[in-house]
């Protein structure tokens, strides 16, 4: 098993059997952190590969938390199985996390490298 992603600034080749991605984020102003969250995890030697990719509203502290807190629920719930379930239940908890109205998009992808096969919510 294989975990990596943040939402600090990024400029990262990355490679799983079958994958290939790049990863770049860059901060408004040079922040320190910001509200791109980048989350890859790779399992079973490398046959599953799913990653996540999220924006969160605004810029600054209040979206640099936001996307800590949202790496976090990904971290939690990575291990569902069912790409549906994982975005119910990632959205459930993230409506819990935000305040003042922020909000956040993202992309989720599964890459089945035996049949390499990409799937996506």
């Amino acid at each position: 098993m294989e975990v990596w992603g943040g939402n600090r600034q990024a400029d990262r080749y990355l490679e799983t059997p079958g994958l290939e991605a790049w990863i770049y984020s860059q901060h408004h102003q040079q922040a320190q952190g910001g509200g791109d969250v980048y989350y890859v995890f790779s399992y079973a030697s490398g046959r599953i590969t799913r990653i996540l990719l999220a924006d969160v509203s605004g810029h600054g502290v209040d979206a640099s938390k936001l996307a800590i807190g949202l790496r976090e629920l990904m971290r939690r719930n990575i291990n569902i199985v069912r790409q549906n379930r994982f975005v119910a239940e990632m959205n459930q908890q993230f409506a819990e996390l935000a305040s003042n109205h922020q909000f956040a998009t993202a992309v989720v992808c599964s890459f089945f490298s035996p049949t390499r096969r990409l799937t996506h919510l």
